[in-house]
């Protein structure tokens, strides 16, 4: 990110937002699930699309900007070990996942599950 942000020292915050990201991805994977399977008829490929599960929060660090208040969050998910980078808006009654997640390891033999938009 290009903006400056500060490090958040809240364990309970970051693993909430840590695991509204989990949930955001595990949604998208559930849209495109379709896709994927139509993918796997037309090639004769066998591979299944894991749920992700939280492992760790890597770091949680809020935006620098008077307009809005804005979270960064890096995780770390199970069973591939993928790590992702968010940001997570909060608005009045809600928070919001902006849909630009990042990957920021490889994906190994994982690529057929990142077919996001």
């Amino acid at each position: 990110t290009c903006n400056d942000n500060e490090e958040v020292e809240d364990p309970l915050l970051a693993s909430f937002l840590a695991n509204l990201v989990v949930e955001t991805i595990n949604a998208k994977l559930l849209e495109y699930k379709h896709a994927v399977r139509n993918l796997r008829s037309a090639k004769n490929l066998n591979f299944t699309c894991a749920n992700l599960e939280l492992i760790k929060v890597l770091y949680l660090r809020q935006k620098s900007e008077l307009s809005d208040v804005e979270y960064v969050v890096a995780l770390e998910t199970y069973p591939s070990g993928a790590q992702f980078e968010a940001t997570v808006v909060a608005e009045t009654n809600e928070m919001l996942v902006d849909n630009a997640v990042s990957r920021l390891n490889h994906y190994n033999n994982e690529s057929h599950c990142a077919i996001f938009p």
